[in-house]
């Protein structure tokens, strides 16, 4: 995560975006990185598989 907020800083990345984190690396990062530092996470959401505390997270994250 240092080596792609590193990128972003130096102009070789807008955004920094995950795949698949779960909540404890979400914290994780936030710690490491900062507020806001994460632009997304592309996760699988759909009717049978909801995700819910992780889309709970996100949305609460996301307004602060």
């Amino acid at each position: 995560m240092t080596a792609l907020a590193e990128a972003q800083q130096e102009g070789y990345a807008r955004l920094i975006g995950v795949s698949n984190f779960p909540i404890a690396l979400l914290e994780k990062t936030r710690v490491l990185l900062g507020a806001g530092a994460i632009a997304t996470n592309q996760v699988e959401i759909h009717p049978y598989l909801q995700a819910s505390n992780l889309r709970n997270y996100s949305r609460r994250s996301t307004c602060n």
